[in-house]
């Protein structure tokens, strides 16, 4: 992957100043032939245009570098490349802005990008009829992501979700299940082709635990590493509640400790803190009963489930 320099004055139609010889290789042109200065349009794809320029300028006089990926045209026009670029202002004498520019090619990285966006879109449209939930981890990044049946990104907390750590550290995963499921994450996060398993996750809806089936298939670039996870999350249907006899941490009811099980799981324990008003349990400070239940232990959320 090749990379060239270019100078660009940030005028109101910004004008490209300076191209390198590795530049004009990565347009497809000889440098003698290229007539400067060439407004930055002639190189953009319109489409993206707008959202480039936009990003220019906004980073003028930050002193940061802008990173931005778009198209650009190449081979005399006959083509569009996927280039990632960096720009950064610079000290030059001119009466306008003055931004070095680094740009390579990563098209093949793009392409198949867009393929795996392609491969979900096409799962999500399989199962948005059905309670299956799409998620996916860019395994050079290792970011979660959670879909919803429109195919848009599931919030599920505050700036970007790294996996598996912030999802059990976040109290969506079980404590009961959080070491099989470090586990079956780190076979996924070794590039293996599948993997399979059940356990106790927070739903972002009640914030109720339920038992759930998780599996994933991994995909790979054409040089066969693993680049991303997609997977699929399903309600287990045979799972069922029932109330223990054991007493709310406070003493204050009876009804707040339920049990959830289903065929080859671990019993889980969950309480509700709206079921009960005592303070010491809503606190998550609560000791075991005496009649058995176990610790409460309450993630970020709100629910209180036990250990």
């Amino acid at each position: 992957m090749g990379s060239g320099v270019a100078l660009l004055e940030l005028e109101e139609d910004p004008q490209v100043i300076y191209v390198s010889p590795t530049f004009c290789g990565l347009i497809g042109e000889d440098p003698k032939a290229v007539k400067l200065p060439l407004p930055l349009s002639h190189f953009i794809h319109p489409q993206d245009y707008p959202g480039v320029l936009e990003a220019l300028r906004e980073s003028t006089g930050t002193g940061r570098t802008l990173e931005h990926s778009h198209r650009v045209r190449v081979a005399e026009g006959a083509q569009w490349a996927w280039w990632r670029v960096y720009a950064v202002q610079i000290d030059y004498d001119a009466p306008h802005p003055v931004l070095l520019i680094t740009a390579s090619d990563v098209s093949p990285f793009k392409e198949r990008e867009l393929r795996q966006e392609e491969r979900i879109q096409g799962l999500l449209a399989a199962l948005n009829q059905t309670s299956k939930q799409v998620w996916d981890v860019d395994l050079e990044t290792g970011i979660f992501h959670a879909y919803t049946p429109e195919g848009k990104y599931k919030v599920l907390g505050p700036g970007e979700m790294k996996f598996p750590w912030d999802l059990m550290e976040q109290g969506w995963v079980h404590p009961n299940s959080v070491a099989r499921f470090q586990l079956f994450a780190q076979e996924l996060l070794e590039g293996s082709a599948q993997g399979f398993g059940n356990f106790a996750i927070r739903s972002a809806d009640t914030g109720s635990y339920l038992w759930v089936a998780v599996s994933y298939h991994t995909l790979y670039d054409e040089t066969g590493r693993a680049t991303r996870a997609v997977g699929v999350l399903e309600h287990l249907s045979r799972v069922h509640r029932q109330s223990s006899l054991a007493h709310c941490p406070s003493g204050g009811c009876r009804s707040g400790w339920r049990r959830t099980w289903c065929a080859g799981c671990a019993p889980i324990w969950t309480w509700t803190p709206s079921s009960c008003s005592g303070r010491r349990a809503a606190t998550g400070a609560a000791r075991s009963s005496s009649s058995g239940a176990p610790r409460c232990w309450r993630p970020s959320g709100g629910t209180c489930s036990a250990k």
